[in-house]
């Protein structure tokens, strides 16, 4: 089983974090560049926020390190593994559509092998509504694991059964 990092902060505490004056500027400096987009400071959840909530990170936002790199989860920040491309290499376009991060907000059927997920016909709905990573470590041990209670895994359906010579 993953040893499972402390959630960070919430945003109040983000002054202490490295960097989070430039990042703020950073950020204030997109808002007036992009008005038409919402562009802000990320503020975090609590933990049991997971069990009613779906993840939204890489599905209808981004979540930013202050040194620029976009990462899939807020909570996880100190796995490596889970960050994407540098903004300041990269425009947002390119980190958007980063082929290695997509696979890390929507990991394919394959992942999710040793999990009841792999097996259930509504894998790709809970893709789709985004899944919460650090609910499945806190719950399962794993990434790629169930992230809520969602009554599944449903069975594929299976159409009917023909029998020889019937047509």
């Amino acid at each position: 089983m993953l040893p499972v990092p402390p959630p960070a902060g919430r945003a109040a505490d983000l002054p202490s974090v490295p960097g989070h004056r430039r990042l703020a500027e950073r950020v204030r400096r997109l808002a007036e560049l992009f008005a038409p987009m919402r562009v802000e400071l990320f503020e975090p959840t609590s933990p049991d926020d997971c069990d009613r909530a779906y993840c939204d990170i890489g599905i209808s936002r981004l979540f930013f390190l202050p040194d620029g790199r976009v990462h899939r989860c807020y909570r996880l920040l100190s796995d490596e593994a889970l960050a994407g491309p540098d903004l300041e290499s990269t425009s947002l376009a390119e980190a958007w559509h980063d082929r290695r991060f997509s696979e890390l907000i929507s990991p394919p059927r394959s992942a999710y092998s040793d999990s009841e997920c792999g097996r259930c016909r509504r894998f790709g709905d809970c893709h789709r509504n985004g899944r919460c990573i650090y609910r499945s470590l806190l719950d399962h041990g794993a990434y790629a694991a169930r992230d809520r209670d969602c009554g599944g895994p449903f069975p594929a359906e299976v159409g009917p059964v023909r029998q020889p010579g019937s047509s």
